[in-house]
């Protein structure tokens, strides 16, 4: 898990939240409606600076490498994920 967690740390991600608060990478497709409802569910965590999410997209399908790119490469990923789901 040690290992694991080493290589998820030097992924590509995006970091939503402040960066003080304890965080969680969350695995995501970015057309999935159960990850869009799980983030939905930890906004009030991070909104009140108690988690920062780190979004790790991913998805063999073209549709999902191409928001999962999209995602990574916006100047503000917090307000484009939001504004997407």
């Amino acid at each position: 898990s040690e290992s694991i967690y080493a290589e998820v740390e030097k992924s590509n991600w995006v970091a939503i939240g402040d960066a003080q608060a304890p965080y969680l990478y969350m695995f995501v497709n970015v057309n999935c409606e159960h990850c869009q409802k799980f983030f939905q569910d930890l906004i009030p965590a991070v909104d009140a600076k108690q988690l920062q999410i780190r979004l790790v997209p991913f998805g063999k399908a073209e549709a999902n490498r191409d928001g999962g790119a999209a995602l990574l490469s916006v100047k503000d990923p917090d307000a484009a994920w939001r504004a997407y789901i």
